[in-house]
């Protein structure tokens, strides 16, 4: 196969996209949440990973965690991979990460991206769900 023939097939393969997201908990288990303000609903710190310059979906996560949340933190084990379709775009392989349990001063040294959050919040796993 020559050089131009293998950049057309690579050109033609279907396009994923992926994400990648932290778990922070508090010492009482309950785990941290942001409030986007494009859409409804919760989330975890995280984003899109940024796969055209390189990124890796655990410097993602890291990228994301200081940008969001302001805090300067590296991703611990990764906890799980995930498939998510959307109807609107094209599929986002997700990766989430451990990270970990933040203390008293942690906490209160978050500081929102005001331009994509309203707010953030510590939940119980019995109201995760919601």
């Amino acid at each position: 196969m020559t050089t131009t023939d293998y950049a057309t097939y690579i050109a033609g393969l279907p396009r994923v996209l992926a994400a990648a997201a932290t778990v922070f908990r508090d010492a009482r288990g309950h785990v941290l949440l942001v409030e986007p303000n494009y859409r409804e609903g919760w989330a975890l710190p995280g984003g899109t990973v940024e796969s055209d310059t390189g990124e890796s979906p655990r410097q993602a996560a890291h990228r994301e965690t200081v940008e969001e949340i302001g805090l300067d933190l590296k991703p611990g084990r990764l906890l799980a991979i995930d498939w998510a379709r959307g109807p609107e775009r094209p599929p986002i392989a997700a990766y989430l990460y451990d990270g970990g349990v933040l203390d008293e001063a942690a906490l209160k040294a978050i500081r929102l991206q005001e331009e994509e959050l309203l707010s953030w919040e510590l939940v119980g796993r019995d109201a995760l769900g919601r």
